[in-house]
């Protein structure tokens, strides 16, 4: 006896915002990058992090703008040493976004086939080990 053959659900139409969306995430991270840039050639100075301020202690995200200036003079080895996982998630979300507008050129589709396989991946959990060990990395590492 042969098991039923299952549908594979079908990729979800990009209409609307839904369209977009990998357009305006990729604007605003270049805008992010420039303005950081023009912020720096200005030398306008950027709030600190109260946590390490008060505490002494690196919060999670301490080094993202560091890494951002460092995106911007494209050094991508020093903006990786600022924050490791904020620059993973960086080229992670510039990926998807040119996968997102390749995707209808191409016969199969590489985001669906990667959201059908990872759906039953512990993701949060996952992503919250990797926020608590970049920041054991931050605090170790991360020059003040």
């Amino acid at each position: 006896m042969t098991p039923p053959i299952v549908p594979l659900p079908e990729a979800p139409v990009k209409t609307g915002a839904n369209r977009w969306l990998p357009l305006w995430l990729s604007l605003g991270f270049v805008g992010l990058v420039l303005g950081l840039r023009f912020t720096a050639l200005r030398e306008i100075p950027l709030p600190p992090c109260l946590l390490r301020k008060f505490t002494g202690i690196p919060c999670p995200s301490c080094g993202c703008t560091r890494s951002l200036l460092a995106w911007s003079h494209f050094n991508f080895a020093q903006a990786f040493f600022f924050n490791p996982l904020f620059f993973v998630c960086c080229v992670a979300g510039l990926l998807w976004a040119a996968l997102w507008w390749t995707d209808p050129a191409r016969a199969r589709s590489w985001l669906e086939r990667w959201r059908l396989r990872t759906t039953r991946w512990p993701v949060g959990g996952a992503f919250l080990v990797l926020v608590g060990l970049n920041w054991l990395y931050l605090c170790l590492w991360l020059p003040k």
